[in-house]
């Protein structure tokens, strides 16, 4: 039964990212550039103190200008920084996404080991990209389980959104015991909200 979940799950990774790969640059910039915009204006982002997004994969939404908005705006904007022998990462503070950082793995920019940590119960934001969202509230990523993890965490009361172009959006998705559901999905023609799940420490 376990296999047969697993096997589904690749199946679907391969599919979903092979149709991101197919949308051209031009196209993938243009509908960051709207996303970016719509979470501008969203009002947990608009109120928030500390921000915890991340910068793309070839096929993932840019928001580096979002990133970039935030920094102007005086919000703490933190990144993910990888430990890849444990499969874990946490939220390490920037103070630009043009500089200070490094490459380490698959060609993304994550913060130096010397940048702060933030503590999962200082975010007031937590943005999660992924393969494929559902409209319950379920995300498919890479199959590394790190986000599942990070949202996990005892003390994270943040808002978790995931973040995605409206073509990454389906009905629903296969979810396994420790698949984290999101409080909302944002793409580039919608916000959906789903009720919020009770965390760990809250009453």
């Amino acid at each position: 039964m376990i296999a047969e979940f697993d096997k589904t799950k690749r199946a679907l990774r391969l599919s979903h990212k092979a149709d991101l790969l197919s949308v051209s640059a031009e196209v993938r910039s243009s509908l960051s550039d709207v996303l970016s915009q719509k979470l501008l204006t969203m009002p947990a982002i608009r109120d928030a103190k500390a921000v915890l997004t991340f910068l793309p994969l070839p096929h993932e939404p840019d928001l580096t200008d979002f990133a970039r908005s935030l920094l102007h705006r005086g919000v703490a904007v933190c990144l993910p920084r990888v430990d890849w022998d444990a499969g874990v990462f946490y939220a390490a503070q920037v103070s630009s996404v043009d500089e200070g950082l490094e490459i380490r793995r698959y060609n993304v920019p994550e913060p130096m080991a010397d940048a702060p940590r933030i503590d999962p119960d200082s975010l007031d934001v937590v943005l999660a990209p992924a393969l494929a969202f559902d409209r319950v509230g379920m995300r498919l990523g890479h199959g590394a389980g790190m986000y599942d993890r990070f949202l996990a965490q005892a003390g994270l009361r943040a808002w978790m959104c995931g973040v995605g172009f409206e073509s990454q959006l389906v009905a629903n998705l296969p979810a396994g015991p420790n698949d984290q559901k999101l409080d909302a999905v944002a793409t580039d023609r919608r916000l959906l909200l789903f009720p919020r799940r009770q965390r760990q420490g809250e009453d």
